[in-house]
């Protein structure tokens, strides 16, 4: 009796551990969300290479080197939730219907108000954006997502040991070597500075296998907090040595691919996996309106229109003022594309587009089960 007792105890323990894991991970969401906003309004806003060399310079050097591990964190974080996971069609159907409604919502609102002229050309670009790469990281997640099924059957099946072999050989390896490739010599695996299928594949797998080896359980989170400190400015100082020897400083950081990069990703979501944070309804709501945000604020119009070269003028002002502009108009652009997304999700319920998908989703899995018993009846 007293043995069923204390493994019903430690089940509860468990599922609030997990309970609390998903807090954590809302909030990680948030925070890479917020993090790839900063890396656009600096890079797109015309402030990475403005007043090079000076103190303000370094300030918006030291705020890349924080967030240009954003895209790191969220390829990280669907292997992390993927991996043990069934792969349904349904989640990428929804996806593709999210990124179709803002690629044409803002296409059509830009032909409509701007002087460029209608083509055919332009409505095929805002109706096809996977074609049309109007999402690069979309465009290649929608490939990784076919792939993801097979990956996770490989995590699932495969040896403990040969996993972490598989994590420690992936982050020493493409972590130099990819670096190397992408500013020395050919790019070999094609991994463009982490702009790929590839490199978001070998993150992917990276984040299944720190879920199944349960990598963020072996250490306290303070140290993974300690760690991804340690690793960014680690990667800092790399910038500040490059930049006052070869004058390019931020390009040696710049890829997703380089070695503290990839560090620093996994440190912080070992972090907020680890760290106990009391899940909400609000946290959980803002963390699945951050995908919007991003469609919102890096669609072509939309970039073009409101941010690129829209924050250089930043440079010029007081340390104080850069560092307040960059954070708070990261901050605004944040807040008004998670309220647009929140619309948009309610727009959605309410014509059940969801229903259309599980319904989609299902004929799908009819079909396969009826050529595979097919299959077998003939075999």
């Amino acid at each position: 009796m007293e043995n069923t007792q204390e493994t019903l105890l430690n089940c509860e323990q468990l599922k609030d551990s997990q309970v609390k894991r998903q807090g954590g991970l809302d909030v990680f969401r948030i925070i890479s969300m917020l993090m790839v906003v900063v890396h656009h309004v600096i890079l797109h806003g015309g402030l990475l290479w403005t007043r090079v060399g000076s103190f303000n310079f370094y300030i918006v050097a030291f705020l890349e080197t924080l967030c240009i591990i954003a895209v790191n964190c969220f390829a990280l974080t669907s292997g992390f939730l993927n991996a043990d996971k069934k792969i349904k069609i349904k989640n990428i159907l929804n996806l593709y219907l999210q990124v179709l409604f803002f690629s044409v919502a803002l296409g059509v609102g830009y032909l409509i108000f701007s002087k460029e002229k209608i083509s055919l050309g332009a409505i095929l670009k805002i109706c096809l954006p996977i074609a049309s790469n109007q999402y690069w990281y979309f465009s290649s997640y929608f490939l990784l997502f076919l792939f993801m099924p097979l990956l996770n059957i490989i995590l699932n099946k495969a040896d403990k040991k040969f996993l972490f072999v598989v994590i420690v050989f992936a982050v020493l390896f493409f972590g130099i070597y990819g670096f190397l490739g992408s500013y020395k010599f050919a790019d070999a695996f094609s991994l463009k500075y982490g702009y790929s299928t590839i490199w978001l594949a070998i993150l992917y797998v990276l984040g299944g296998v720190i879920k199944k080896l349960n990598i963020f359980l072996k250490l306290k989170s303070y140290v993974w907090g300690i760690l991804f400190v340690v690793s960014t400015l680690l990667s800092f100082v790399v910038l500040v040595v490059m930049q006052k020897l070869k004058g390019n400083g931020v390009s040696f950081i710049s890829s997703y691919c380089f070695l503290f990069n990839i560090l620093s990703s996994c440190f912080l979501l070992t972090f907020f996996a680890r760290v106990k944070i009391k899940p909400s309804k609000f946290l959980s709501v803002i963390a699945q309106c951050a995908f919007g945000v991003y469609l919102l604020h890096d669609n072509n119009y939309v970039r073009s229109a409101f941010i690129t070269g829209k924050f250089a003028f930043l440079s010029d002002k007081s340390s104080l003022v850069l560092l307040l502009g960059v954070l708070g108009s990261a901050i605004a652009i944040f807040v008004i594309g998670t309220i647009v997304e929140f619309i948009r999700r309610l727009v959605f319920k309410l014509i059940r587009i969801n229903k259309l998908t599980e319904l989609i989703d299902n004929v799908l899995v009819k079909l396969y089960n009826k050529i595979t018993i097919k299959e077998e009846t003939i075999e």
